[in-house]
């Protein structure tokens, strides 16, 4: 793993409030999954793990550990680039914005929700940073009505579309 990747563990409930260190006893960042794909600092037995630093040789540990306080942080001190539309505001200073896009809560999901509307291929946003290589790109969808559905994300020349909202 390059420097400053996040991994993911899963963690039984029995501490509600943890600490996450390396194996020279420094915090780690670290959030907590959500059923609805959010991450945040609200405990579940899915946490994600900022590693700052692998040695080119040897081995790296993660200890959690039961903790007074919780010390976890929402996903933009954990991931790279992370967004959870949950605001009502597209962020601009991650985001260019095209046509008609729009950040709402979704109450029946309970998460934020990007909306856009129109054709295939629409471009709603775009990131402003360019990422290179070695990177998972993790993204939600599903149509606000019945019908064709011919939608999805678009990495570089790579265009991926899913007519179900899955992929």
């Amino acid at each position: 793993l390059p420097a400053n990747s996040q991994i993911e563990l899963k963690i039984k409930d029995i501490f509600t409030k943890i600490n996450v260190k390396d194996n020279s006893d420094q915090q780690l960042s670290f959030c907590f999954e959500q059923s609805n794909g959010e991450c945040n600092e609200t405990f579940s037995p899915i946490i994600w793990v900022k590693i700052p630093y692998l040695p080119a040789k040897g081995n790296a540990k993660i200890r959690v550990e039961d903790s007074d306080t919780n010390n976890a942080v929402n996903g933009d001190q954990v991931f790279d680039f992370y967004d959870d539309f949950e605001d009502g505001v597209i962020d601009n200073t991650k985001w260019d914005v095209f046509g008609s896009a729009t950040e709402e809560l979704d109450s029946s999901y309970h998460t934020g929700a990007l909306k856009g509307s129109g054709g295939n291929r629409v471009t709603w946003v775009c990131s402003k940073i360019t990422f290179n290589g070695g990177y998972l790109v993790n993204f939600r969808m599903r149509p606000t009505n019945s019908g064709d559905f011919d939608s999805g994300i678009s990495i570089g020349n790579l265009y991926f579309i899913s007519d179900t909202g899955v992929y």
